[in-house]
């Protein structure tokens, strides 16, 4: 009888809460070919809806490479449209002015705005101006002027959004979800649905010049292969 009420309890527990993982498929690129990535952890309750948004790129370069916002449908329409801002938790501001690993910038990350329409919710933090996006880890060898001279302090890698939907239950799901990624709006990338190993760091990709020496590298090492064999 005691086991009985005690997965009742268990029960009970799972089922205040919903939770799925979005990530960008391997591969992902901005608009102009670099390398982005991310994850979202969504979870419903009664009314409620959390997001935790992360920047899993290493080594981010550019400005483009900055997680910006983050859409997502869900299952059911809220029963009033979203119309609110959130402040990220769990986040801590960085600034990257050169080379190197990064700076503790003081103070608390700026509300992010969130809307719906129909049943998809925006999350976005462009709504007032580009400053706060999410960065990835570093150490960032060779960041850009568009982040070393602008767009600081960034949301360093993980920020989490707490929000109410009305109309929204721990049955609640989410049926897509999409990343957008720099400084203006509209550079998109459609996210999949994770079920194991969510959350692996990805590498910039390297420049050309890099790829180049690679090739080189393994041309010199057939070359002196065919020789030896000569």
């Amino acid at each position: 009888m005691v086991k009985f009420i005690g997965l009742l309890l268990l029960t009970a527990g799972l089922s205040l809460a919903s939770t799925i993982i979005y990530v960008t498929p391997t591969g992902s690129t901005d608009s102009v070919g670099e390398t982005v990535a991310a994850n979202a952890t969504i979870t419903t309750g009664n009314g409620t809806v959390t997001v935790v948004l992360t920047n899993l790129l290493a080594n981010t370069k550019s400005a483009g490479q900055l997680l910006s916002d983050f859409m997502f449908t869900l299952s059911v329409t809220p029963t009033t449209a979203v119309n609110t801002t959130s402040v990220p938790t769990s986040a801590t501001l960085i600034d990257v002015f050169s080379a190197g690993a990064g700076t503790f910038h003081a103070g608390t990350p700026t509300a992010w705005q969130v809307t719906s329409s129909g049943k998809v919710v925006h999350i976005d933090s462009l709504f007032d101006g580009p400053a706060q996006t999410i960065i990835g880890s570093g150490p960032f060898t060779n960041p850009n002027a568009s982040i070393t001279g602008n767009h600081n302090p960034f949301v360093n890698q993980t920020a989490t959004f707490t929000f109410n939907v009305a109309g929204v239950t721990s049955s609640t799901t989410v049926t897509a979800a999409s990343f957008s990624f720099g400084t203006t709006a509209g550079d998109n990338v459609t996210g999949s649905v994770c079920i194991s190993n969510c959350g692996v760091t990805v590498q910039s990709a390297p420049e050309p010049v890099s790829f180049a020496l690679v090739g080189a590298g393994l041309l010199c090492a057939g070359l002196v292969k065919k020789l030896r064999r000569a």
